[in-house]
């Protein structure tokens, strides 16, 4: 009887421990923020630099007045009004380009109280200028991106500019004169989440004026992507 009532028992506690072991293999592992984050954007968002904005709040907000907080996730599409002063096109002599600029757009995802944002690129040859960025003359980081390798490539030839060469933007029918300073590959394909916020850091507003241009790297595939700062010259 005691022999029994032995089986029985670990034939019970056996069971239960199968059953514990088959529900944690199966169970779906926790979904962190960044996941969420990657999830909103999806698999083909042709990630340009998300970079994090200041948690949302009812008084600190660049989002619609209708946005829900509440909810953990939202997809918008933000539509400012343009500045007088915006950049209209972009002349690159070192590698013979001369192109306009577009004002695009920028999806925010808030995500359990913050706010990320992505800046959209446009789909053809041209040069995309996020009103989020500041203007040519008043000082701050003008930030502008554009294709490598597929619809128009604007920046195909990026990659050959050098310390030094001279960028010029057009806007209202003056020029604004800016030299290469610096030229930074950051790795952005199978890297951490983390990384690719530290990577969007090259995107936040800077004390003096200065022209950032983003495009992918290598020529031939988009694993990382190429940061070129250049200064006013005076």
């Amino acid at each position: 009887m005691k022999k029994a009532i032995l089986r029985w028992t670990f034939f019970g506690v056996g069971t239960v421990l199968l059953v514990l072991g088959t529900w944690s293999y199966f169970r779906p592992a926790p979904v962190n923020a960044a996941t969420e984050v990657l999830q909103a954007l999806g698999e083909g968002y042709d990630p340009y630099l998300v970079q994090v904005l200041e948690p949302s709040s009812s008084t600190n907000t660049i989002l619609p007045d209708t946005y829900q907080y509440s909810t953990d996730l939202y997809l918008v599409e933000e539509s400012l009004e343009s500045p007088l002063n915006l950049p209209e096109s972009i002349i690159i002599p070192a590698i013979q380009l001369e192109a306009p600029v577009q004002v695009t757009r920028s999806r925010k995802i808030i995500v359990r109280g913050v706010v990320y944002e992505q800046w959209l690129v446009p789909d053809t040859f041209a040069v995309g200028w996020n009103p989020s960025a500041s203007t040519p003359g008043s000082g701050g980081n003008i930030v502008l991106y554009g294709h490598h390798n597929v619809k128009g490539a604007v920046f195909s030839r990026l990659y050959q500019v050098q310390r030094g060469d001279e960028i010029t933007l057009v806007s209202r029918g003056l020029q604004y004169h800016y030299s290469v300073t610096d030229i930074q590959k950051v790795k952005e394909k199978d890297v951490s989440f983390a990384q690719m916020l530290k990577n969007a850091e090259l995107l936040k507003d800077t004390p003096e004026e200065q022209l950032t241009l983003v495009t992918c790297w290598p020529p031939y595939d988009s694993t990382h992507r190429l940061i070129v700062i250049a200064k006013t010259i005076p």
